[in-house]
């Protein structure tokens, strides 16, 4: 404790009563919220299209211009929450993430649906890298794989919470229910962060910053090139795979979120585990491990039917994401170090979203093809084996320091 309490002070986040579990509920619970309202997209694309009356492939856009803003927002944030906090931008970034939140729930039209999708991704973008900036400020290198691990699993429990809830609601009360809730989930969030996290001192964050060194070295630019891949890859994947279920099955959207419940669970449980393993034995075996069984199992989902093999080809590369997810957040935060470190996590989401909005978009003119899933999936496993190259090219960080 005392060795933890050290560093925060050293990297300008204060100690918080509580100690750690107190800090890994609070950002678990911050990033749920931002990755639920993502996640429940793909199963929600179907209701939206026909209630827009336009197509999946078409409205599939709406996550490029998510992207595009929530990188928008990342990056000034970045700059920002170096010298103000990053606590305190993770408080008005979820602030304005349920007001938009409902807002989204009366949307009468597709440009409005667009422009408040618009509103939350500058919120959920600051919200992502200020999640991960106070996170890899907080724990040193050698215990960070297994604390990204248990904040990441957020991603997979919006997956299983998220999207099971969030579709039964759809199918019972309609779309807007869902973001309903939503905004209320982030609401209670919101409270939370309001009231047991602190803010970062700006005279500790200056005084503290280090001041020599180069920023954009090689290793740090790999690093954006492997949050571009990674992120694309999988997102594009989970984007699409609803549709093509609800297409080519013929089933409801509660019945799709099961496929996404057992994936979800599988991932929750998996990734703290995998934050340990990658602590003892190193983050990047981990990653390029996750890697090349994800794109793998990527091609073989098309060519599954309905049923019991479906879900365990969909649950083994979900554990596959689970096993880089926390390693990858670890790794990367490392590599980039502490020197202003809100401003390069930020550079490296907005590369995430970057490659989100290339693979929405390209994504989108591959599925209205004819077997368009297939091609997809394919596309989204090149993305996931160009992932590893980056890893390969950078030698794991040294434990102290960073």
């Amino acid at each position: 404790m005392k060795m933890y309490s050290a560093k925060r002070m050293q990297a300008g986040v204060p100690a918080l009563p509580g100690n750690e579990r107190a800090v890994l509920l609070i950002l678990f619970l911050a990033l749920f919220v931002g990755t639920a309202d993502t996640q429940i997209f793909s199963p929600y694309l179907p209701l939206l299209a026909k209630t827009f009356d336009t197509t999946p492939g078409v409205f599939g856009r709406v996550v490029a211009i998510y992207s595009v803003c929530a990188a928008a927002a990342a990056l000034m944030a970045g700059v920002a929450s170096d010298v103000r906090g990053h606590g305190l931008f993770l408080k008005a970034a979820l602030g304005l993430f349920t007001a938009s939140e409902l807002a989204t729930a009366y949307s009468s039209s597709v440009t409005m649906f667009i422009v408040l999708r618009g509103v939350t991704g500058l919120s959920a973008g600051v919200i992502s890298a200020c999640t991960i900036s106070y996170a890899a400020d907080y724990f040193p290198y050698k215990a960070r794989g297994k604390a990204m691990g248990i904040i990441m699993a957020s991603y997979f429990a919006a997956a299983t919470i998220g999207v099971v809830g969030l579709a039964k609601i759809a199918d019972r009360a309609g779309w807007p229910a869902g973001y309903e809730v939503l905004a209320g989930t982030a609401f209670v969030a919101f409270i939370l962060l309001m009231t047991l996290m602190p803010n970062a001192s700006v005279e500790e964050q200056v005084e503290t910053s280090e001041q020599s060194g180069v920023v954009f070295r090689p290793s740090v630019i790999a690093m954006f090139i492997l949050a571009f891949f990674v992120s694309g890859g999988l997102t594009t994947f989970l984007v699409y795979i609803g549709s093509y279920l609800s297409e080519t099955f013929q089933k409801t959207t509660s019945q799709i979120a099961l496929v996404f419940l057992i994936g979800g669970g599988t991932a929750v449980i998996a990734a703290p585990i995998a934050g340990r393993i990658a602590d003892a034995i190193g983050k990047r075996p981990m990653i390029i491990g996750g890697n090349l069984a994800m794109a793998a199992l990527f091609i073989l989902i098309p060519r599954m039917q309905w049923g019991v093999v479906l879900f365990i080809i969909f649950g083994l590369a979900s554990l596959a994401a689970a096993l880089r997810q926390g390693p990858f957040q670890a790794y990367s935060t490392a590599v980039i170090g502490r020197r202003r470190r809100g401003l390069l996590v930020a550079i490296r989401n907005v590369c995430s979203q970057l490659g989100i909005a290339s693979g929405a978009l390209i994504g989108g003119s591959l599925y209205n093809r004819s077997g368009g899933f297939e091609l997809v999936a394919l596309f989204c496993g090149a993305m996931t084996l160009a992932a590893c190259l980056p890893v390969f090219l950078v030698k794991e960080p040294a434990q102290d320091g960073c």
